[in-house]
């Protein structure tokens, strides 16, 4: 048997607007949405308590599905690849973007979620999924 653990949209906590102008686009009322209601609905407490359950279960893998953060800020993905790296090592940890953590990119630009998430796996998903693994067209 196959034990898989499914995190679905955790929007981690914990990040702060250093610059105001990063707020600029949509940022800006997804900043308000956190702000007014999002932070009272995805608690931290609760992601400790299923990874303290999920520690004392035997899984094969984990699958996270975004949306990891909630605006697309870079210090968002700092602190969801250092959470990332909690969840166990990159060969047992598959990590799918969410809208959120795509956000709102001009095309041709890299996604800001590529380079910190796929450094937080140290995995080499090119291997699995081809050179353009994340690219959206």
């Amino acid at each position: 048997m196959f034990a898989l653990a499914h995190l679905s949209d955790p929007h981690l906590a914990g990040w702060s607007v250093d610059r105001p102008a990063a707020l600029a686009n949509k940022r800006i009322t997804g900043w308000l949405s956190w702000r007014l209601n999002r932070h009272k609905i995805h608690l931290a407490r609760v992601l400790d308590l299923m990874q303290a359950d999920m520690a004392e279960q035997p899984i094969d893998h984990v699958a996270v599905t975004g949306d990891l953060v909630n605006i697309s800020l870079p210090q968002e993905f700092e602190g969801a690849a250092r959470w990332l790296r909690t969840l166990g090592p990159a060969d047992r940890v598959t990590v799918i973007p969410g809208n959120h953590d795509i956000g709102d990119n001009p095309p041709g630009e890299d996604l800001p979620c590529r380079q910190p998430l796929s450094a937080a796996l140290l995995s080499d998903y090119r291997s699995v999924f081809g050179p353009d693994w994340w690219t959206i067209d």
